[in-house]
């Protein structure tokens, strides 16, 4: 299925697609008893469960527009939808966005002292980056979580991405810049703008 027929296809389509890769080739991340991530082609994989929300797609759409691509990368959001199960009455939510080919930082990489440093340094590069995204309302892009009883001016208020291990990072291996290395940051989930105190 050509891509562009793949993110305009129906909503019931999509639920049956994710549905049988999951069950027949399995997941490429996420957990057994929560989200899932799926393959559905070399290019786009797809995010569902009753976890994903529409602050996880705005979050990762602000981030993929905003981050400077030389220091770290984003997976375009392509499509974000939800639904309700038939069987249980539960809503559950799909992202739809690309697949990034590559694989997790190891111990090995962290092991290398030449390799390590340069990932140590990248890493911190990122959390500086993620701190030049500010908002003004802190909590989930979708809706803040303050109503005004707490001052937080003291603090800038900043894109936060509360899960920065490993298993979130996906090195990319490629020969352009960043030597042949590219950062992806995924699963934005429970993210959003937060007061910057450290």
């Amino acid at each position: 299925m050509k891509i562009s027929h793949l993110l305009a296809a129906g909503e019931d389509f999509l639920i049956d697609l994710c549905r049988r890769i999951d069950r027949e080739e399995g997941m490429t991340g996420g957990h057994e008893a929560g989200n899932r991530v799926v393959k559905l082609s070399d290019q786009k994989t797809a995010k569902f469960g009753e976890g994903v929300t529409a602050s996880e797609d705005a979050t990762q759409k602000l981030a993929h527009t905003k981050l400077d691509p030389a220091r770290v990368r984003v997976p375009k959001v392509h499509r974000f939808f939800e639904s309700t199960t038939a069987q249980t009455g539960r809503r559950v939510a799909y992202l739809l966005m690309e697949y990034v080919p590559g694989r997790t930082p190891t111990d090995a990489d962290l092991d290398c002292e030449k390799r390590a440093g340069g990932l140590v340094s990248r890493f911190a590069g990122i959390i500086a980056s993620l701190a030049t995204i500010r908002g003004s309302i802190p909590g989930p892009l979708d809706d803040g979580l303050s109503d005004g009883t707490i001052d937080l001016s003291p603090h800038p208020l900043v894109l936060c991405h509360s899960d920065l291990y490993r298993r979130n990072m996906i090195i990319l291996n490629d020969d352009d810049d960043n030597d042949g290395l590219s950062i992806f940051l995924v699963d934005w989930g429970p993210h959003g703008v937060l007061p910057a105190v450290l």
